[in-house]
């Protein structure tokens, strides 16, 4: 999945993403009324690989009805987060696809990272994702 998919996942569900200055965050979801609203920080993101990674953990929260607010308990936060992360994850490197790029011969962190066009840190998370999940 690339960038432009996300942000169309985002326009087909009438999510409004907008550039938003979070001085401690790279992006924030709230919902008000009945429509959801990512506000995502540009200046923080040092390529479009980030974006894309923020983008679609933001849309995850969104897409598993796990949003949660500031004053909510660690315990719930975390279960949302690890949602919102699960989404990201199995939309940006779907299992079967991961297996593919593997017996292509993309078998270390930085090769499959630049594979899906995604950090090395967010590509790390995924593999230990899968690894648990076997």
């Amino acid at each position: 999945m690339e960038l432009n998919d996300l942000y169309e996942i985002a326009n087909r569900n009438n999510i409004k993403v907008m550039d938003f200055n979070l001085p401690e965050n790279t992006a924030v979801t709230i919902e008000i009324g009945d429509g959801c609203y990512v506000g995502v920080n540009p200046a923080v993101f040092t390529s479009s690989r980030q974006e894309k990674v923020v983008i679609a953990h933001e849309l995850g929260h969104i897409e598993t009805g796990s949003l949660y607010s500031v004053g909510e308990n660690k315990t719930e936060r975390c279960k949302k987060e690890a949602k919102a992360q699960k989404w990201a994850v199995e939309s940006l490197v779907p299992f079967d696809q991961l297996k593919e790029a593997i017996d292509k011969g993309y078998d270390d962190n930085q090769s499959l990272a630049e594979y899906f066009d995604v950090t090395e840190e967010f590509m790390f998370n995924v593999l230990l994702y899968y690894r648990k999940k076997q």
